[in-house]
């Protein structure tokens, strides 16, 4: 499968926000929001742990998700409950599935691919969607974690991702 290309502080538009930490299963009606069919495909995919907390996935308010998102790289945004090992990152200790980045990878869902990790869109999404608000999530990659890569000339890029997401809600 090809890879997404590191292009200079990309911008991307979470479609779908998958949370690793079960957060939306203490709430009433969040099991009803989440996408079971996703569910089942990845945890398979993955050969996720039974000793992991079932994730979730949430779909990004999509009036937002193309107002706002409509001309940047789409795709499901992985909220990891951690910054080590649940992001794949070794640290002395071994990874339960030293595989895990590598199948996170292979994964697509209806032509949308896995993006980018980071630790709070599914919970925005999900905990808005049962509020009855909307929300959508707006990512900077700075960073091609398969690749390798790392993009070290970002920094004026959040200021103009935080602007062009003002001007367009």
């Amino acid at each position: 499968m090809p890879r997404l290309p590191l292009l200079k502080a990309s911008a991307m538009a979470s479609e779908i926000s998958m949370g690793m930490d079960g957060l939306l299963y203490f709430y009433e009606g969040g099991a009803k929001l989440n996408n079971s069919k996703l569910v089942d495909k990845f945890t398979q995919h993955t050969r996720w742990s039974k000793w992991l907390a079932e994730p979730y996935f949430v779909r990004s308010d999509d009036e937002l998700l193309n107002r706002v998102g409509h001309n940047m790289i789409r795709g499901i945004t992985i909220s990891a409950c951690g910054f080590y090992g649940p992001q794949g990152r070794q640290v002395r200790l071994g990874l339960a599935n030293p595989d895990q980045n590598t199948l996170i990878e292979l994964f697509e869902y209806n032509g949308l691919k896995i993006t980018n990790y980071e630790m709070e869109s599914a919970a925005l999404a999900g905990l808005a969607a049962l509020m009855g608000h909307k929300a959508m999530t707006a990512c900077l990659i700075i960073a091609g974690r398969y690749a390798g890569e790392m993009n070290t000339e970002y920094k004026g890029s959040f200021e103009g991702l935080i602007g062009k997401v003002l001007e367009r809600i």
